[in-house]
C-alpha cells in the first residue's frame, strides 16, 4: 500500500476546510443565540439548549469530516472495486 502525496494534500483540504467552516457556523450559531436571549430573556433556558443542540450538529461535519479524511489517506488508488 503505498499513499501518495496527493492523498495526504486532499485529506488535509478536506479537515481545513471543514474545521473552518465548522469553526464560522459555531460562532453564527452562539452570536444568534446570544441575540435571541438578548431580545427574549425570559427562554433563557429553552434557547441555551437549542444552541447547544445547534453546536453538537455542526461538530458531527467535522467528525465525519475525520472520517472521510482517514478513508482517503488509507485508500488504494490502484485497487478497483466492482461496487463502483
Amino acid at each position: 500500500m503505498t499513499t501518495s502525496i496527493a492523498s495526504y494534500l486532499i485529506s488535509a483540504c478536506t479537515i481545513v476546510v471543514t474545521a473552518i467552516s465548522v469553526g464560522i457556523s459555531q460562532g453564527l450559531t452562539n452570536l444568534a443565540g446570544f441575540k435571541a436571549i438578548d431580545i427574549q430573556p425570559q427562554i433563557k433556558d429553552k434557547i441555551t439548549n437549542l444552541s447547544l443542540l445547534c453546536s453538537a450538529l455542526i461538530e458531527t461535519a467535522a467528525v465525519v469530516s475525520v472520517f472521510i479524511a482517514i478513508l482517503l489517506l488509507f485508500e488504494d488508488p490502484t485497487s478497483v472495486s466492482p461496487y463502483y
